[in-house]
This record gives C-alpha cells, structure tokens and sequence, in this order.
C-alpha cells in the first residue's frame, strides 16, 4: 500500500514466505516500481533446522526465521518467473559462544543473524544453476545486473561495455569445496552451511581493471 500511494521504489528484503510473495507478484503486475530480494538461506534451508537441540540450533535464528518446504519451492519459482530480483545474504556473523547462547535461558537476548556473504556466489551457482533451477543469465542477473539497475548504478556497473567500471569476476565453474569454519574468511565459531558441497568459486577478481587477491 506504501508503494502504491508514494509511487515511491519500494524493495523488500529477506523475503521468505510464499504469502509475501503473492502480494508482492500482485503490486508488480500492477506496474508498482515494487522490488523483491531473498537470500540463499531461505532457499536452502528450512525450519526442521529449529528442531536441534541446543546449542545447535542458536545459529540458525535469524529474522525472518526459516520457513516451510513450501515455502522455499515457491521462492525458487518466484525467482524462475522475476518476482525475486536480487539474492543477498544479511551477512551479521555472530558467534554461539558468548553471543548466540545468550538466548538459552532468555530467548529476547539472542542476536539475530547469520553470516554468509562469502558463500552467497557459490550456493546459488551450485544449487541454483547446477540443479538447472537458474541459467547463467538468470545467476548474473540476480547477483549483478538487476541490483545497479534498482540502485541507479547501471550502465556503470552490472554490465561488461565499453565506458562500465571493469569490475569483473572470472568464474571457475568445476572448483570442489565444502564449507567449513575451519577455511571461512569469516571467524565466527559457526556456520548455518557448515559441511555444505560446494561447485564453483571465484577464480579472479577485477575492480576498475586492477586483479586482487581472492
């Protein structure tokens, strides 16, 4: 209703539930500048992840929590027919020990959030585009193209021409890796996709044509 009496762009994050997403489908079918973005998180996991014990299932409280198997299938079609525009992470790396198990004896002081945006790439390329839920186009748009396009940023960013930022990833689509806090970039003491296979990984990385270390 914001969206539609502001005229305003609008962009929903974390979107996880279907019911958001039939209102969502609806507004852009009305021609609202309405935006949607999820994240690998609600794609890949679910809320049998909340039925370990304790502490193990401290990291995975997030907000909006873990949904339904429904839920996360009406994402990947969500995402196959453009309502879903752009995958982040809401990257907020907390540690169980001395932060997450604050909430064993009192659940409001537990901090929400996982971290993820390293894995972000790698996930939807191994289980979005290898599983043949996504093509390439669709993986470059959801994690590039369609952000500078929200975000009055393209040309200049999210597309390879002549005059655009040469900010490039050089993709190795055969890489073998498993996630893992022990090789995390990241240093909390879990992982919400720890012990997950992973295929495919960045090989270079370019900004304004100069290549960094990965």
């Amino acid at each position: 209703d914001l969206c539609r009496k502001t005229g305003c762009k609008t962009y929903i994050v974390h979107t996880s539930a279907a019911q958001s997403l039939e209102h969502i489908r609806k507004g852009k079918a009305e021609g609202l500048p309405l935006y949607c973005e999820t994240c690998p998180q609600y794609l890949l996991l679910d809320e049998t992840a909340y039925y370990q014990p304790l502490p193990d299932s401290l990291k995975y409280v997030i907000s909006p929590p873990l949904r339904s198997k429904d839920d996360q299938e009406a994402l990947w079609l969500a995402i196959q027919d453009g309502t879903v525009d752009t995958i982040s992470t809401d990257h907020c790396p907390f540690n169980t020990l001395g932060q997450k198990d604050l909430g064993i004896n009192d659940f409001t002081k537990i901090p929400n959030g996982a971290g993820g945006v390293e894995h972000r790439l790698k996930l939807l390329f191994t289980y979005g585009v290898l599983t043949g839920k996504i093509n390439l186009q669709q993986f470059v748009a959801l994690i590039s193209t369609n952000a500078a396009r929200i975000f009055g940023l393209y040309p200049r960013k999210g597309e390879i021409a002549v005059g655009s930022d040469a900010d490039l990833v050089i993709w190795d689509p055969i890489s073998i890796s498993e996630i893992s806090v022990k090789t995390n970039a990241q240093t909390c003491d879990e992982d919400i996709f720890e012990r997950t296979k992973i295929k495919g990984s960045a090989w270079k990385v370019m900004i304004k044509g100069d290549f960094y270390d990965n």
